[in-house]
Formats: C-alpha cells, sequence, structure tokens
C-alpha cells in the first residue's frame, strides 16, 4: 500500500503492496513507489483534517475494469482530450511508465480537475515525492483528501500515511485511524462490485490491522480470490505469503504464481520472480531467467526491478559487470522515483571523492521517502559548512519517522 512504494497500477502506483521498499506503506500497495516531500509546509496547511474531525466519507467507488476506459497511449490522449476523466488518469500511468512524469502530472491533473478521485490520488503521489513537480505535502494532503471523497480508497490510506508519520506535520495517530477506516470502506465497495485490485487492498488492510481488525485468513482469502481470477496484484500478494511459510511446496508454488503474473503483467511479480531464481528459491538456481525477468519487470515500469538488476550488474552478480549499464539502470528507477537507486547513486559517487556530485543523489531520495539518504545529505551540507541545508535535511528525516533527527530538531530552537 502506499509508502510502499511500488508503481505498478492499481494497487501499486495507486495502492498497497506489501513488499514496497521503504518502511511505512503509502497507498506504496507495493507496486512501485513509492512519501512527503519537504517538511517546510506548515502542520496546519499539511494536516487537514484533524484528530477531532471525522474522516470525509467516500462515494461510491468505480465499477469492475474501470482502468478500461482507453487503449493506448494514442487513445487515452483522444479520450483524455475529449473530456474523459478516466481516460485522463489511464494516460497520467501511460506516460509515467514511459518516464514522462511532467506529463503524467499534467495528465493527471485534468483527470483530478474532472472528478476521477484515482487521478486525484496518483497526482498526489508525484506531488507528495517532487516527481515531475514540485514536491508540496500540503498540495499532497489535499490531492488525497480530494481522492478520498471521491471513492478512492488510496487517497484516503495515503492521508492516513501522512498522519501517522507526521509527514509535514506532527503525528495524529486518531485522524490516521479514520482516514484507515474510510480507505477500507472505498476499498470494500470497490470489492465488492468485481474490482479485483481492491480487494488486494483490503487485503493488505486486513493483514496490517489498518482500519479494520488484523486478520490474516481474511487477507488470504482476497488474495486467493484474485489470484485465482488471474490479477497479478492477488498473484504477488499470495505469492509472498505462501513464501513466508518457508516451505519448499510453498515456495514452488509461489513460483509458479510469480511466473504466470509476470507474463500476464510485466512489473513488480517479475522483480520477485526473479529474486527467486537468483536464490534458488522454491526452483533451481537460474541467472539467466532471473536477469531476464529482472529486465521484464523494469521494462514493465517496475523501478525495484530496474535497482534490482543495476545492483547485479555493477557487482558481477549472474553475469559479467557492466558498470555502465549499472549507471543507466541505477538512473532510470532513481528518475522514476525509487529511493534506493538515487541513494545509490549518491553512494558511487561519494566512493569516486565526488562528494558534490552525490549531494543532489541523497537529496531526491531524501525528499521522496528515504531519511537514511537525509542523513547522508545532511552530513554533506556539514561539511560545505551549509547548515541551513544540514537543517533541511534533518527535518525532512524527521517528518519520515527518524528518532534521532526528530532528537535534534527539538534541541535545535536551544540551540540558537
Amino acid at each position: 500500500m502506499w509508502r510502499w512504494r511500488r508503481w505498478a497500477w492499481s494497487v501499486c502506483a495507486l495502492g498497497a503492496c506489501s513488499s514496497g521498499s521503504d518502511g511505512a506503506a503509502r497507498g506504496t500497495a507495493s507496486a512501485d513507489a513509492p512519501a512527503a516531500a519537504s517538511t517546510s509546509a506548515s502542520a496546519s496547511a499539511t494536516h487537514a483534517t484533524s484528530a477531532t474531525s471525522p474522516a470525509p466519507a467516500p462515494t461510491a467507488g468505480r465499477g469492475p475494469d474501470w482502468r478500461q476506459a482507453c487503449g493506448d497511449e494514442a487513445d487515452c490522449r483522444a479520450r483524455c482530450e475529449g473530456g474523459s476523466a478516466a481516460a485522463c488518469t489511464v494516460q497520467g500511468d501511460q506516460l509515467r511508465r514511459r518516464g514522462d512524469l511532467a506529463g503524467a502530472a499534467a495528465a493527471l491533473g485534468r483527470a483530478c480537475d474532472g472528478g476521477d478521485g484515482h487521478g486525484c490520488s496518483a497526482l498526489g503521489l508525484l506531488v507528495q515525492d517532487g516527481l515531475g513537480v514540485p514536491a508540496d505535502p500540503a498540495r499532497a494532503a489535499e490531492l488525497y483528501l480530494r481522492g478520498c471523497r471521491a471513492g478512492a480508497g488510496v487517497g484516503c490510506f495515503n492521508r492516513g500515511i501522512m498522519f501517522e508519520t507526521g509527514a509535514g506535520g506532527p503525528p495524529d495517530r486518531a485522524a490516521a485511524a479514520r482516514m484507515y477506516e474510510a480507505a477500507a470502506a472505498a476499498y470494500r465497495v470497490s470489492c465488492d462490485r468485481g474490482d479485483l485490485d481492491w480487494c488486494v487492498n483490503l487485503g493488505i488492510l486486513y493483514s496490517q490491522g489498518r482500519g479494520v481488525e488484523k486478520d490474516d485468513a481474511a487477507a488470504l482469502a482476497l488474495y486467493t480470490r484474485a489470484c485465482d481470477a488471474k490479477n497479478a496484484n492477488g498473484c504477488i500478494e499470495l505469492g509472498n505469503v505462501l513464501r513466508d511459510r518457508g516451505t519448499q511446496a510453498d515456495a514452488a508454488r509461489a513460483a509458479e504464481l510469480l511466473l504466470g503474473a509476470c507474463a500476464r503483467e510485466p512489473g513488480m511479480a517479475c522483480r520477485d520472480a526473479a529474486l527467486m531464481f537468483a536464490k534458488g528459491e522454491g526452483v533451481a538456481p537460474r541467472p539467466d531467467e532471473a536477469r531476464r525477468l529482472a529486465e521484464r519487470g523494469c521494462e514493465g515500469g517496475a523501478m525495484h526491478s530496474c535497482t534490482l538488476l543495476a545492483s547485479w550488474f555493477e557487482k558481477g552478480e549472474l553475469g559479467p559487470r557492466d558498470d555502465a549499464r549499472a549507471e543507466t539502470l541505477f538512473r532510470r528507477a532513481c528518475d522514476g522515483g525509487e529511493p534506493i537507486a538515487c541513494s545509490l547513486l549518491g553512494l558511487r559517487r561519494e566512493e569516486s571523492k565526488r562528494p558534490e556530485e552525490a549531494l543532489p543523489f541523497y537529496e531526491r531520495a531524501c525528499v521522496i521517502s528515504s531519511p537514511e539518504a537525509c542523513q547522508s545529505a545532511a552530513r554533506l551540507y556539514v561539511a560545505r559548512n551549509d547548515v541551513e541545508g544540514a537543517r533541511r535535511m534533518v527535518e525532512r528525516a524527521c517528518g519520515l519517522g527518524d528518532a534521532r533527527a526528530c532528537a535534534i530538531v527539538a534541541r535545535a530552537p536551544a540551540q540558537r
């Protein structure tokens, strides 16, 4: 879910996925990443829904197959220009997948202005992470609320994550709980209407105990229902459950499910399957197949998959070392909003004694969602005697839940 940062459509660019990379899930379903950006906005501006206010009541969600509002990019562009807000949302995802983040933000803005809640929520992700548009947590919060009110459960969920983590203001767990309840209600409406992606998101809420009582059996039933209907995100989550059981038979079944999901819809399932072939988990180790699957996932828009493939090229794992290819893939993933890739680009430059070149990558990872990158950026700012820059990075780390950074922020007034 998000703050997990996976960008596969629906759950992952719009929802939740349990195998994301960076701590708190964001309605990051795990599908791609997928965070609060800058902490400069005031708490009152970002935390527009207070602990004493009820969560907005979402309207009824769309029926099944709402993402089929249009076909290829040309069709979606024409339908979007013709006034279909849903087509603008799909167009926004298509543009994001091929790296045109500014274009994606423009299309999603049209979708949101046209009343599409999923468009508002997807735009909120870009705005929160500063992808294609300036980072603005206060505006992201407003977009999530608009999405929530229009029936997009992921908007409710992501707003809840902002409350829970204190993105842009003090944490407010009571308000977060109400937003998670609204997310669960919206997911249930869409799931009951047959939209399996949102059944998966509802299952993730059951597995986490957010907005509903924790119920692993209910989560498993929802994942199974979705996967049985060939839903890729359902198979990813069901595969994760099977892998966690630790038996060879369950791992083999998980590999089978992930391979099928990858074949149907290249994305995060390909990355997870690639890891299984790399490790020999449930299958015989096959480095060539692992790389093929990781490449398919990367081409399908799963930035985690690009990062995994880059790391293999960088280290010469599963095949020859190729530093130039690693750099290209890390950059692609970083440009696509994957904070780990941005951090690794910074680290590569620090190790090459180029700290000035490392700083922008650490800062980008920090803005997206990595408190560790914030600390690295702060360290480099201190090294060049830029106290204000270091302060911004530490405040951002605090906004992402870093307790040490928050302790520094708390002491700062007394030190001035």
